[in-house]
């Protein structure tokens, strides 16, 4: 698709640059054909070079949601960086979008992660593992992917 476009630009650029230059009826010369050539842009390969960073994750604890839909709870490695994790959201999002509501939580800390309900537990250690928030409600439109870390280096 993205070859096509950019032929169909570069044909009409080309379209337009080609016409005949005008001649005065006192001009005595012939009137001469546009010889200029036009060399289409070399186009980005439709596969990307590199592959992009598969982030790993492990499923802690997975459920079906009555209503029709998907609860997860995830857990990635502590070193795994912001834009990766939100890269691994997006995905699952998408990955799960089709089964109705959607609930995932993405944690760098099983601890973190099981003790989330523990009140006991300081909520400023559960906000620096307690990565992303996914919620999908068909229902009322809801569809939001939220970054919940506070005080995470990266």
């Amino acid at each position: 698709m993205f070859i096509r476009t950019i032929t169909t630009i570069a044909l009409i650029i080309m379209i337009l640059s080609c016409g005949e230059k005008q001649v005065s009826k006192n001009d005595k010369q012939q009137p001469q054909k546009n010889t200029e050539t036009f060399t289409l842009p070399k186009s980005e390969p439709l596969v990307p070079k590199e592959k992009p960073k598969v982030t790993t994750y492990e499923v802690l604890r997975r459920w079906s949601i009555p209503a029709g839909g998907i609860g997860m709870e995830i857990l990635v490695s502590d070193t795994t960086t912001k834009n990766d994790v939100l890269a691994l959201a997006r995905k699952l999002r998408n990955d799960n979008l089709s089964k109705g509501y959607i609930f995932i939580s993405i944690f760098d800390s099983r601890e973190a992660c099981a003790r989330r309900l523990d009140e006991s537990y300081p909520e400023k250690k559960l906000f620096k593992h307690y990565l992303v928030q996914i919620t999908v409600n068909p229902n009322t439109g809801f569809d939001k992917i939220n970054w919940m870390a506070e005080g995470r280096p990266h």
